[in-house]
């Protein structure tokens, strides 16, 4: 691999082979509270339920009326990997600090209503590597992708 290459964000379709198994865990419980063509409630996903991906997650809402998502949580795992607390910021200041596309990579994964896995340098530590999911969540049972949780995970 091009040290350019490493330097990118890429979209993966499947987790490496080993390594992730607690990225697995969490697709598989975010699939088993969904239901057919129904994304699972934000509800499910309260700290008691996420205790094993406690400190690598963070929860972004969603505001239509600004057309951008609140960092509802920033995890602790996840701001001690990259030095910085976005709790309470909007995304699109991600976005300009670091040039990154993070808003593009939400939306993308409420319109998809599905897991988006990418790998992807950690800004603050290009000298990192991570494996990025991204699962839509929503605010009532049956209804549309109003928060989208994000599980990051280094090696």
């Amino acid at each position: 691999m091009h040290a350019f290459e490493w330097q990118q964000k890429k979209r993966i379709e499947g987790l490496p082979e080993s390594g992730y198994e607690e990225i697995a865990g969490l697709i598989a419980f975010w699939n088993a509270h969904r239901q057919p063509g129904m994304l699972p409630a934000r509800h499910v996903f309260d700290p008691f339920n996420l205790r094993p991906w406690l400190g690598y997650v963070d929860i972004y809402e969603f505001r239509p009326q600004a057309q951008d998502f609140l960092i509802r949580l920033n995890g602790s795992h996840v701001v001690e990997l990259t030095g910085e607390d976005w709790t309470g910021r909007m995304i699109s200041e991600v976005d300009r600090k670091f040039r990154s596309t993070l808003h593009a990579d939400l939306m993308e994964c409420m319109q998809e209503a599905g897991p988006v896995l990418h790998t992807m340098p950690i800004f603050q530590r290009p000298h990192l590597r991570a494996v990025r999911l991204l699962l839509p969540l929503a605010r009532e049972k049956s209804g549309p992708a109003d928060f989208v949780l994000m599980a990051l995970y280094a090696r």
